[in-house]
């Protein structure tokens, strides 16, 4: 896999990532929220790429944005929990407006993209302190190191 990100993303993501503290990591027990009940590619795209898919964002959109520094690095990356707890929580909340989330468990691996832990970033992004953030590369496909787990194991 080749380790480029979207054409849609900032130019200068990888800097921007990397500046922020963000590694080649393996995380293990991390937990994801598949908003539409599978797990799939598609269960691992960013906020950014969720919004596109649904008509909200722009390649103009994002260019713009980025060109007034207004672009949260957060928000290219797909979020993560190494709290079981919190993840069954937002999970709980989201229900309503997904229908059929599920919850998955896994491994973070670094062949896919760059990870951190939000808390750790040194431009003091804030989030909640379980919060990782996992910037995917181009056409990357973790679900195969993830699996579904039912809310009686949480």
């Amino acid at each position: 896999m080749e380790k480029v990100f979207p054409d849609v993303y900032p130019e200068d993501l990888l800097e921007r990532i990397i500046e922020d503290g963000a590694e080649e990591n393996v995380m293990e027990n991390v937990y994801r929220i598949a908003n539409y009940g599978n797990n799939d590619r598609d269960a691992f795209l960013s906020t950014f790429l969720t919004q596109i898919n649904a008509g909200l964002h722009n390649d103009r959109d994002s260019y713009v944005l980025s060109s007034l520094g207004q672009i949260d690095i957060g928000q290219y990356s797909t979020s993560l929990s190494i709290s079981k707890k919190r993840a069954k929580r937002i999970l709980k909340m989201i229900e309503r407006k997904y229908g059929g989330p599920i919850l998955l468990k896994g491994t973070i691996h670094p062949e896919y993209g760059l990870s951190m832990l939000t808390k750790d970033s040194k431009s003091n992004r804030t989030c909640d302190k379980d919060h990782i953030d996992w910037w995917l590369y181009d056409n990357a496909d973790p679900s195969a190191h993830f699996k579904i787990i039912e809310l009686e194991e949480v």
